[in-house]
């Protein structure tokens, strides 16, 4: 059962599978700048098992973190033989998210990418497009998280695509067209004046759709990383189009050795008020060739863009320095 968000706020206790050295470096670096809104981190060695997690079991803002769990659904229906890989899905100009891949594509005359392109796309560069269209694919909110609990993932809610979300963000008190909305309708929406710009920041702060908590995340990656929810074909080449993701350098990696492997899937939505969500999640692999999991998640902080980054980069660092040592 999904706990509301303001309710969370007032646990005091960090939640703790290990003892330190790991749950002690992510204690104690796991605050928000600012000291508001909330910081959710959980680490788990794919190797020993050792695991720790500070406010791990918190509903907290996926953003594009949904993508991940997305593109597993879709890698699991191939694998069964319901998708194909080289499968084309035509594309409406009205559902093109501008500045992204697929929108460039359209505009260069490909109007029906297949879904490996569509997965590369949402993975890598984060397009919502392609992230709605593979969301449709699956039959929707309601079916991708049935399926997610049927692979024995939980702590991962799917409702709605991204189009949705940017409505609420983007077009406060607009109501929606007829046949719901589109790309080209957000867009076209009008200035939203501050206060309903900050009214409908705090309502995704707490009471957003696409909600997770850092420990299913995690849950998640480990199952992933040991192949227990996609054959091998499919488990490679979603971690190694992760490595190749393209934003979000100065979190999880931001402060780990160059050329570490870190194949990971970042969210964001920041306004100018307050951050909905700013998120890393995914596999760093050590000098040793031991791997963990981690995933962090930050909500409803006022900080600088950048801090909060840094916050998440400090986080992976610490899990790094501890784990490294064992």
């Amino acid at each position: 059962m999904r706990i509301p968000f303001t309710l969370l706020l007032l646990v005091a206790a960090p939640a703790c599978a290990h003892g330190p050295p790991l749950h002690d470096r992510l204690a104690s670096t796991a605050v928000t700048p600012d000291g508001q809104g909330r910081v959710a981190v959980s680490v788990l060695d794919l190797s020993t098992r050792t695991r720790a997690s500070i406010h791990g079991e918190a509903w907290m803002p996926m953003m594009s973190v949904f993508k991940l769990p997305l593109a597993v659904l879709a890698l699991d229906q191939v694998d069964r033989g319901q998708l194909r890989l080289d499968q084309r899905v035509p594309i409406a100009e009205a559902d093109l998210a501008p500045d992204m891949p697929v929108a460039t594509a359209w505009k260069n005359g490909e109007h029906a990418p297949t879904i490996a392109e569509l997965l590369v796309w949402m993975i890598q560069d984060s397009d919502n497009t392609a992230a709605d269209q593979m969301l449709a694919l699956l039959g929707g909110g309601t079916a991708a998280t049935a399926r997610l609990h049927a692979l024995g993932v939980t702590g991962i809610q799917i409702v709605e695509p991204e189009v949705s979300i940017g409505a609420r963000l983007e077009c406060a008190g607009v109501a929606a067209p007829a046949g719901g909305w589109t790309y080209a309708a957000v867009l076209s929406c009008p200035d939203v004046p501050e206060v309903q710009q900050a009214a409908a920041s705090k309502h995704e702060v707490e009471a957003s759709n696409n909600v997770a908590t850092a420990d299913g995340l995690v849950d998640l990656l480990a199952r992933l990383g040991e192949g227990a929810l996609l054959t091998e074909t499919s488990r490679r080449w979603l971690l190694q189009t992760m490595e190749g993701t393209h934003n979000g350098a100065r979190r999880l990696k931001g402060l780990l050795p160059p050329g570490t492997p870190v194949a990971h899937r970042p969210g964001t939505a920041y306004t100018s008020d307050v951050s909905v969500a700013i998120n890393d999640v995914g596999i760093v692999t050590m000098p040793d060739g031991r791997r963990f999991a981690i995933a962090v998640m930050e909500s409803g902080s006022r900080a600088s863009f950048e801090a909060q980054e840094d916050t998440i980069a400090r986080l992976a660092r610490s899990a790094w320095d501890a784990l490294l040592r064992r």
